[in-house]
């Protein structure tokens, strides 16, 4: 499920426990990066469509 929080910095989206910035948007496809990914070089990332997961890497 998701579930997108919002912050000083914007919006964050939260997935299994994760949080994950907003790196790219494309019309209705927004691609997310793990917000640990400079501090800790997480390589996690996730796709979604219109607010629905389409993939997870990582």
């Amino acid at each position: 499920m998701l579930t997108f929080v919002e912050s000083r910095r914007g919006f964050s989206l939260l997935l299994r426990g994760y949080t994950f910035k907003r790196e790219k948007a494309l019309s209705t496809k927004v691609i997310w990066r793990c917000s640990l990914y400079e501090k800790l070089k997480c390589t996690a990332r996730c796709h979604t469509y219109l607010n629905s997961v389409i993939k997870e890497i990582g």
